[in-house]
C-alpha cells in the first residue's frame, strides 16, 4: 500500500513554509533534530544513516557548534 497525503486546495501554507529551503539550512535543521535524540557520536556515525558526504555533515556541525548547539570533543562515560 502506498499512502498519499491529500491537501485540500483551500489550505494556505504557513509563512516560511512557502519558500524553498537552502541546502545548508536544511541540513543543519535535519542534524539539529537528529542530534537532539542521541548522545555523543562521531562524524562517521552521524553521516552514515543520512548517506551524505562527511564533508557536508562536518560543515553543518561546524555551523551548529558556532551556534552553541553542539560541542566537539572527546567524551567518556
Amino acid at each position: 500500500n502506498i499512502w498519499q497525503a491529500i491537501i485540500p486546495h483551500h489550505l494556505a501554507l504557513l509563512p516560511g513554509f512557502d519558500e524553498p529551503w537552502i541546502h545548508e539550512d536544511a541540513l543543519a535543521e535535519i542534524l539539529r533534530a537528529r542530534l537532539s535524540g542521541f548522545g555523543p557520536q562521531t562524524l562517521a556515525e552521524i553521516a552514515a544513516p543520512l548517506a551524505l558526504p562527511a564533508t557536508d555533515i562536518a560543515q553543518a556541525l561546524a555551523r551548529l557548534e558556532q551556534e552553541g548547539y553542539v560541542l566537539r570533543g572527546h567524551f567518556s562515560p
